[in-house]
């Protein structure tokens, strides 16, 4: 079973990327001359993915100007704006996508090469409720990524 829809996460202000987000919000930081969560839609796309949700705590004015409503990437793009600290599950309950129709979340300030597909067969083979992907990092700080 494929996926179709995917949900991009942005629920920080990039303060570890100051002064890049000083003037524009960490998905839309520049990676070989493209914002970065361009790289994340194009990958998705690449993988099935039809229908993007955006949440997002931060003003996402340099997001919906790029994207617009998706048409030009060949997806429906929607956007999700939250005061305050975003509470992911109750977003996308508000904003149809918990539903019986399946779905991914991304981190729409990671760059990643993940297999989608072969992720979700591995999910689907568990008969998971839930599946989180991770690698290992050389990292200071013990962090999942």
């Amino acid at each position: 079973m494929s996926i179709r829809k995917a949900v991009i996460m942005a629920g920080g202000f990039g303060t570890r990327l100051r002064p890049l987000t000083m003037s524009i919000p960490k998905p839309m930081v520049p990676w070989q001359n493209r914002p970065m969560m361009e790289h994340i839609v194009s990958s998705s796309k690449r993988h099935g993915i039809r229908d993007v949700v955006f949440l997002a705590v931060l003003p996402a004015e340099h997001i919906t100007e790029f994207f617009g409503e998706g048409t030009a990437h060949d997806i429906s793009m929607r956007y999700m704006l939250a005061g305050g600290r975003l509470r992911y599950s109750r977003q996308c309950e508000e904003c149809g996508v918990v539903s019986d129709e399946r779905f991914i979340i991304i981190s729409g300030d990671v760059l990643t090469d993940i297999d989608i597909e072969k992720a979700v067969a591995f999910h689907e083979e568990r008969g998971a409720m839930a599946t989180i992907v991770l690698t290992r990092v050389l990292s200071p700080f013990n962090t999942a990524s």
